[in-house]
């Protein structure tokens, strides 16, 4: 059976999630290796990455996609990105969850990285604590 450790790195737009990520991605792969440390991408405001994730929720919905959509601000389109998450929790990012750690060996712990929005408003938004609650 799989042992899965996660981790969800919560802070300021800016303080280096996304740079932890990829470190800790890099140190924990040579640990336990690659097949077993996924890194997850929630922000879809960080469309953009400097390293490949193996699941992006870019792929389902980004912010300036829902700015120039819907014409909302930044934060506005942030809080419908959300709520849109959190709607196609299970049908998109369960399912590639699963799919990421398919391969992963069963002898070693396999580590999971969730790299969240910095938007400190958003971290205590209901459906924000939502997914959270649905991840674990």
């Amino acid at each position: 059976m799989l042992q899965i450790s996660d981790f969800c790195f919560f802070c300021l737009s800016g303080s280096g999630k996304t740079s932890y990520c990829r470190k800790m991605k890099e140190y924990l792969s040579n640990k336990f290796g690659l097949e077993n440390v996924k890194v997850v991408n929630l922000d879809p405001g960080n469309d953009v990455l400097p390293f490949k994730v193996d699941v992006d929720i870019s792929e389902l919905i980004t912010v300036s996609d829902v700015m120039d959509r819907l014409k909302l601000g930044p934060n506005g389109a942030l809080l419908y990105c959300m709520d849109f998450i959190e709607e196609n929790f299970d049908e998109f990012l369960i399912k590639q969850i699963e799919s990421a750690v398919e391969n992963a060996n069963t002898k070693q712990p396999c580590w999971i990285l969730f790299d969240m929005p910095g938007q400190v408003s958003n971290v205590n938004n209901f459906c924000c604590q939502i997914l959270i609650h649905d991840l674990w």
